[in-house]
């Protein structure tokens, strides 16, 4: 009975595990449109994504986060991508025929020979199942069994228990799981189909018997001197076995104008190294043979992938055509997208110098041309980036994105509008860290929308009243660079960056440039005469209301009498640029 119900136990927790398997597979992650992508499609997105053979652009997938990738490769191939010119010229390119043989063959490389040392997980429990008998083991297992008291212990009137429990050993044999000699089934497996040589034997003669050899030893010196090198074994048996002759000690037997590997394929292959290490490939031979031996482990390995049907499972299915749909996808954003999004931008200089001032931590014009030209380059590039994360938006919102669990979204799929009213209702109730986190989805997420843009006003406000002065600056510079902030709130903008670089930074100089701003190009705003008052005063301590009334009495300003005396000065202004702002 006890062994049925632990059998019965053992049935229950695999089918457990089998179902969730199977659960954990096809969970529902997102849809779009009418399609449904399950977890299998996202991990399928993953291998692409960890496997893909060169480095991915800055432009796509930028900072996007793995379900934000997928799901914008996915709309933008459908919205545009797959239907324009760019398709057919990718489909059909030796790029991405290259790339399909990498993916299989790398795939291949990785679970195939280097986890099972070239054999299928078929072929390993094959012989697994045949030698079952082989893996039995021996282990003591403890039975309790009741047995009858002493007649002393019966004497005992305390007790009146008629029996005692006792412990029993027995062996019982079982048979390993394959799990726990699978390696041990592949190492054998291996040294069967590729025995080492005679010669390798003659090293591991057995110490107390100068005819026995140690096969043991010498089969564990073997495996490891083959997995020192790896593909390069593997290339060269492939190689035997598909073009029946030994693998060529001269790389011109298979490389060339018309042979397996063509320097035309090799074109392809360094278009997927950085460009400035390409010339080094041209230049050193030795280098050039290593990247052509990659080529031709590609080409072999990719057809063993083949034979043995490991390209055409369902998985690998999934990970080529993300492979596709990615290349078409970043090469129509890269071509025709990113386009369109750099004719929307015009750069305003004018502001860029002041961020270019920021970034260095110092006014000391003039700039070096140099220099000022890669910044300007740089703010051009991420303005451009900004309406190209529009465009990509629009194209998601019409094709309808719905995440279906929580652990995989984004916040692309709220609506910027209420983001922005909930932000300010928690600002207003004095719940500043909810506000701060509502302020910097809007500010990450949307930031080629209104909300977005006004997001990042309010964003650096808090930064200030949290001391995070550099980061305060830097969002109020994007207000300032991103957008229309209109007169007078550049004009605020201007006075709150001057003011943290003069009360809370103590860079009078970087104060002055933003002080003057405000006078030279809003003299009619309200904060105007509190920008005039703080330049001629740069550097100096004030710490009443009632110095600040003195000095605009001097110059002629009337400050009321109605404000308090014990507020200082820095807090009244700082708190009428803020309200002014807002």
């Amino acid at each position: 009975m006890k062994m049925f119900l632990q059998m019965c136990l053992i049935s229950l927790v695999v089918i457990g595990l089998n179902c969730q398997k199977k659960g954990s597979t096809e969970k529902e992650l997102v849809k779009i449109g009418r399609k449904v992508f399950t977890q299998q499609d996202y991990d399928a997105f993953q291998q692409m994504r960890m496997n893909y053979p060169m480095r991915m652009t800055g432009i796509f997938p930028g900072n996007r986060s793995n379900i934000t990738f997928m799901v914008e490769t996915e709309v933008v191939y459908r919205e545009k991508a797959r239907g324009s010119e760019i398709y057919r010229e990718v489909i059909n390119g030796d790029d991405l025929k290259w790339k399909k043989k990498f993916y299989p063959a790398q795939l291949y490389l990785r679970d195939i020979l280097d986890r099972n040392l070239g054999f299928s997980n078929d072929k390993i429990k094959e012989y697994y199942n045949k030698h079952k008998s082989r893996f039995k083991d021996t282990v003591k297992v403890y039975d309790t069994l009741k047995v009858a008291k002493t007649e002393e212990e019966m004497e005992d009137t305390s007790d009146t228990g008629t029996s005692k429990d006792s412990l029993v050993a027995r062996d019982s044999v079982y048979t390993k799981a394959l799990v726990q000699v699978r390696p041990e089934i592949v190492e054998e497996m291996f040294v069967k189909e590729n025995p080492p040589s005679p010669e390798h034997y003659e090293k591991f003669v057995a110490e107390n018997d100068s005819t026995q050899i140690d096969s043991v030893k010498a089969h564990k010196e073997w495996i490891y001197s083959i997995k020192n090198d790896l593909p390069t074994f593997f290339m060269k048996k492939t190689y035997k076995e598909i073009y029946k002759e030994e693998f060529p000690e001269s790389m011109s037997e298979w490389y060339g104008k018309g042979k397996k590997i063509t320097p035309d394929d090799m074109e392809v292959i360094l278009g997927w190294i950085p460009e400035a290490q390409r010339e080094h490939y041209r230049e050193d031979s030795a280098k050039i043979k290593n990247l052509a031996e990659w080529l031709l482990k590609w080409e072999l390995f990719s057809k063993r992938a083949e034979d043995i049907g490991y390209s055409t499972t369902q998985e690998m299915k999934q990970i080529l055509d993300w492979v596709e749909k990615y290349d078409v996808t970043d090469k129509y954003i890269e071509e025709k997208l990113y386009e369109k999004a750099e004719e929307a931008v015009t750069l305003d200089t004018a502001m860029c110098m002041y961020a270019f001032w920021d970034d260095r931590g110092a006014y000391n014009p003039p700039p070096d041309t140099e220099a000022l030209k890669k910044a300007f380059e740089r703010y051009n590039e991420k303005e451009v980036e900004m309406k190209l994360e529009g465009k990509i938006y629009e194209m998601r919102s019409k094709a309808g994105v719905s995440f279906l669990q929580e652990d995989f979204n984004d916040e692309k799929d709220k609506d910027p509008d209420t983001l922005l009213a909930k932000a300010n209702t928690a600002r207003d109730s004095g719940k500043t860290d909810e506000a701060e986190n509502l302020y910097s989805t809007l500010v990450k997420s949307f930031p080629f929308t209104e909300e977005g843009h006004e997001a990042l006003a309010e964003y650096a406000k808090i930064q200030t009243e949290k001391e995070r002065y550099h980061k305060a600056i830097r969002n109020y510079r994007k207000y300032l660079m991103l957008g229309d902030a209109g007169s007078t709130k550049k004009c605020n903008t201007f006075f709150m960056v001057g003011f943290i670089y003069d009360e809370y930074l103590s860079k009078p100089e970087m104060a002055e440039i933003n002080y003057k701003w405000v006078l030279e190009h809003s003299p009619d705003c309200e904060l105007a005469d509190d920008a005039e008052f703080m330049v001629q005063h740069l550097d100096e301590p004030m710490t009443s209301v009632e110095e600040l009334r003195g000095e605009a009495e001097r110059q002629g300003r009337i400050i009321e009498d109605t404000e308090p005396v014990e507020e200082s000065s820095v807090d009244a202004m700082k708190e009428e640029a803020a309200e002014t702002q807002s």
